[in-house]
């Protein structure tokens, strides 16, 4: 189904070097050198050479829905440790609210694209339909949908394109390469700036960005030493991408958290500082089973895609089930029925959760508002 948008590209000289939210960015830009060097164009690829398929820019008159050009990351940014140019989100924020008005007079429902940390937050308008990676289910709006956090396949650049399955063993082995830390005294100090900003700018001191370094600490512990399942853990207390801007030892450890996947069944997958899982989108993109710890997340197309189907499921209060759960869904499956859950997990990642993918699909968001 190809739908007609309208959206505009905002001539800003401070916006030149600020990514068009990747619905919309092939419709604009020349198509990028896709080489792993360049994450961004590797991610978006095969959506660039697919997205006329599913959209088509249109005249406002014969558009069924407006698309806003920028992420409103732009605006928000991610955490008071990383700011964005303020001169960015002064000028993405004018435009959001210029462009929104227009819209409304022209009745045309607008589309927001809210990725980050900060993505679960209110935008400024009413009656605007956002797509962000963080949502928490509690607090979610039949016009607040899911966005997956896209990354490249990994499968496609790291293993020639051809997905290698696991055959099953007596006993699982459960892969983690990540960030996870407990606190420190000095997070107290941050902490505390934290929640009174929040306390003062949104009216609430919301939850604690540390709260997902924590959690992984506490669900890594729970393994010990267990009898019956073997860990492959790489446990890292700094983030190797965020604090580390040289690409030759990004890529090291980009290989290193791949070859983690590629040598183990299950990958444990909970929230980072965001309320949102990046590593279960990677997981599924590999064909690995996701073990799955439920803090109030909601997930693309969950009102399509039963998600138990794809995961060991945990919910946030079941820590200390985490052995249990895992080996009683690890004996429940047959040697065949295991390798077939992994190329089932691939074919969910490709056909609902890849940048063409959920893209193909998106028309499925859009029926509940006449659209």
């Amino acid at each position: 189904m190809k739908l007609k948008i309208y959206t505009e590209n905002y001539k800003q000289e401070c916006l030149n070097n600020i990514p068009l939210a990747p619905m919309i960015l092939s419709f604009f830009s020349n198509k990028e050198n896709s080489s792993i060097k360049n994450y961004h164009a590797l991610t978006f690829k095969h959506y660039w050479e697919t997205c006329q398929s599913f959209f088509t820019i249109s005249s406002l008159a014969d558009s069924q829905f407006a698309v806003f050009p920028y992420d409103w990351f732009w605006v928000r940014g991610a955490t008071w440790l990383y700011p964005i140019n303020s001169l960015v989100s002064k000028e993405v924020k004018k435009f959001g609210f210029e462009y929104y008005q227009k819209m409304k007079k022209n009745n045309r429902t607008v589309l927001f694209f809210f990725s980050g940390d900060r993505s679960h937050e209110k935008l400024p308008f009413e009656n605007a339909i956002v797509f962000r990676e963080g949502l928490y289910q509690s607090q979610q709006k039949a016009s607040d949908f899911t966005l997956p956090a896209f990354s490249e396949d990994l499968v496609e650049y790291y293993l020639s394109g051809s997905m290698i399955p696991r055959s099953k063993s007596v006993k699982p082995t459960v892969g983690f390469c990540g960030l996870a830390k407990k606190s420190n005294p000095k997070n107290l100090v941050k902490l505390g700036i934290y929640h009174s900003l929040m306390l003062a700018t949104r009216g609430t001191p919301d939850v604690s960005p540390y709260k997902g370094e924590e959690l992984r600490i506490k669900l890594l512990n729970q393994f010990g030493n267990h009898s019956d399942i073997d860990t492959n853990f790489i446990i890292r207390d700094e983030s190797v991408f965020l604090a580390n801007p040289s690409y030759e030892s990004k890529s090291k450890r980009r290989k290193e958290y791949v070859e983690n996947m590629i040598q183990s069944d299950y990958i444990l997958c909970c929230r980072g500082s965001g309320n949102y899982s990046y590593r279960i989108y990677e997981t599924l993109c590999m064909g690995r089973i996701p073990i799955f710890v439920n803090t109030d997340c909601s997930l693309p197309y969950d009102f399509l895609i039963d998600w138990k189907n794809y995961c060991v499921w945990l919910e946030e209060t079941e820590i200390e089930q985490l052995p249990s759960k895992l080996l009683d869904f690890h004996n429940s499956l047959s040697p065949q029925d295991f390798v077939d859950l992994q190329y089932k997990c691939r074919e969910l990642w490709l056909k609902w959760l890849s940048p063409e993918g959920f893209f193909s699909n998106f028309y499925h968001h859009l029926p509940q508002f006449n659209i």
